[in-house]
């Protein structure tokens, strides 16, 4: 790699995430406004922006006396939207002094969507001010993947040439993490995504990790003789998940750790689409101290349907050569990173909390009132128990690594899509305890006017069987832990529910201490504090101050 051939804006986009995470927050900050300008520059250069008619100049804060024209480029394509040029020519001599890296073409177009993903990142998980040019850049990047689609397509490497196989395996994973990215957007904030998986469904799931880092034609080959891959575009890999086609799935060969990242994504999609697409319904079943809110629903058919899909996708999971829970293994931390969107998936199924995180106002009150106005499950079925059981299982990690020593070193080895699914099985377990002390109250106002032994007898038959042993394992865990002993001490079995649920809340909040290479993860962990008292003051009787409007 040549930085002279490199597009600039990616130089700098790198080193502005290079200085984040060496906790450089004010060197990254200018780092990323250098960059930015220099994308605004390219962008302009691309599309044959007419400087003599724009409302606004060029950015010049970084750029000093040169404009970012001058710095990217010397040369002005066609125009995109009118298929001519405002600009006069530049001469023959001029044109074949030009480098061939300025000329607008895939490979530059390229560069600057991996600066564009760079930046998004920095945007979206950091200083709120920046969110909203995070978003412009998302819509702006999700226009060139249309663009390069349409342009280059994609295709499968036969020729056996590295070099040829790695150029147009950059292409497609640059294009598969804009889709990724942009879907994260939508599991963060609550909004649509930019880029739809039907809008990158031609492409092909990418090759193993092992094929990707092999440093040479050599390599590459027993890389490829190892860890053979069918060539399995999306729109087949995702179809087949939602068929459920156990042959199929026998028949060919396993997929990538990263094509299983992509292929959960899709299904995640497809939850958030789904619950567009039938009215709200009030929910009449509330917490206490909470209000009624209205609640999207899933249909029967794609929930069942989406069921069946992410049980193939933990087959394919399974059979992936780069299966790891490690975030250090081997093979990458992509495998990994899967399975918390693996659990997401579940517990979007069963729950709409996505609007609960409030993320956009990084307010850690924010959290605690839609916390608090978030109904109770009123679904109490295997569906719901299988979610609670894979949050339940995203506990134990931390719990049984040490709630310290991840709060202290996730940084470096957990990536922030843990810190984002992990917020929703926080408040996923929380009101399914809830639940489950609303359900067992119920239950024991029920016997009031039956004998004493009675009432204890329907206090026990309230909850399902798969529920107490749920419980059984949510409480072992607990207990492995400080906040185990307030749990045991405590004789009344609804309290006893109550403060278990308080315990889970302060276990996932324990998690985001420390310091963290982005911003958001503090008013997180903060937010999350916030629920666990609030849930502890309810059952001690303390009155809590108003947050904003209760």
């Amino acid at each position: 790699m040549c930085l002279a051939n490199e597009a600039p804006e990616l130089i700098l986009a790198i080193a502005a995430v290079g200085a984040r995470y060496r906790f450089q927050w004010k060197q990254s900050h200018h780092l990323y406004l250098a960059a930015r300008a220099l994308l605004d520059g390219q962008l302009r250069h691309r599309d044959d922006y007419n400087t003599a008619d724009a409302i606004c100049s060029p950015p010049q804060q970084f750029l000093g006396e040169y404009s970012s024209s001058q710095l990217l480029h010397h040369h002005r394509p066609p125009s995109i939207a009118s298929g001519s040029s405002s600009h006069t020519p530049m001469p023959d001599s001029a044109r074949t002094a030009v480098p061939a890296a300025a000329s607008r073409d895939g490979e530059r177009d390229l560069r600057t969507m991996q600066a564009m993903i760079l930046l998004m990142a920095l945007g979206t998980w950091n200083n709120r001010a920046l969110l909203r040019d995070a978003f412009a850049t998302a819509g702006q990047l999700a226009l060139m993947v249309r663009e390069d689609n349409q342009a280059a397509g994609d295709r499968v490497v036969t020729s056996g040439n590295w070099r040829e196989w790695v150029a147009a395996e950059s292409r497609r994973r640059t294009k598969l993490v804009a889709f990724s990215f942009s879907n994260l957007h939508s599991i963060a904030y609550n909004v649509p995504p930019k880029i739809l998986h039907s809008e990158v469904e031609d492409l092909y799931l990418p090759s193993p990790e092992s094929h990707w880092r092999a440093d040479g034609s050599d390599a590459w080959e027993a890389a490829r003789r190892k860890d053979g891959i069918a060539s399995v575009t999306l729109k087949d890999g995702f179809a087949a998940l939602l068929r459920h086609d156990e042959q199929q799935h026998q028949a060919r060969t396993a997929t990538s750790s990263f094509g299983n990242y992509v292929l959960i994504h899709c299904i995640i999609q497809q939850i958030f689409f789904g619950r567009q697409m039938f009215p709200q319904q009030q929910q009449t079943l509330v917490p206490r101290g909470g209000s009624s809110s209205k609640q999207q629903h899933l249909s029967p058919d794609l929930k069942e349907m989406l069921y069946r899909a992410l049980r193939s996708w933990q087959r394919e999971w399974e059979a992936s050569t780069d299966s790891s829970l490690d975030p250090s293994a081997p093979g990458g931390p992509l495998s990994f990173n899967s399975t918390a969107l693996f659990r997401l998936a579940h517990v979007r199924l069963n729950a709409d909390l996505g609007r609960c995180s409030q993320l956009e106002a990084r307010d850690p009150n924010s959290l605690v009132q839609a916390f608090r106005a978030a109904p109770l499950l009123l679904e109490r079925s295997p569906h719901v128990s299988r979610a609670v059981l894979q949050s339940v299982h995203a506990l134990s990690i931390p719990v049984r690594i040490g709630v310290e020593f991840v709060a202290r070193t996730q940084t470096l080895t957990w990536s922030i899509v843990h810190g984002l699914c992990n917020l929703e099985c926080a408040l996923f377990l929380g009101k399914w305890l809830e639940t489950m002390a609303a359900v067992t109250e119920a239950a024991a106002h029920c016997g009031e006017d039956d004998t004493e032994d009675a009432g204890e007898e329907d206090e026990e038959d309230a909850l399902r069987d798969d529920e107490k042993r749920l419980l059984g394992i949510l409480v072992g865990i607990v207990n492995e832990t400080e906040l185990g002993c307030d749990v045991r001490r405590e004789q009344d079995p609804i309290r006893r529910l109550r403060r278990l649920a308080a315990a889970v809340v302060r276990l996932w909040a324990l998690t985001y201490n420390g310091a963290h290479v982005f911003d958001i993860m503090g008013p997180i962990g903060q937010g999350l504090e916030l629920c666990a008292n609030m849930l502890q003051n309810q059952i001690d009787g303390v009155v809590e101050p108003c947050l904003g409007q209760c």
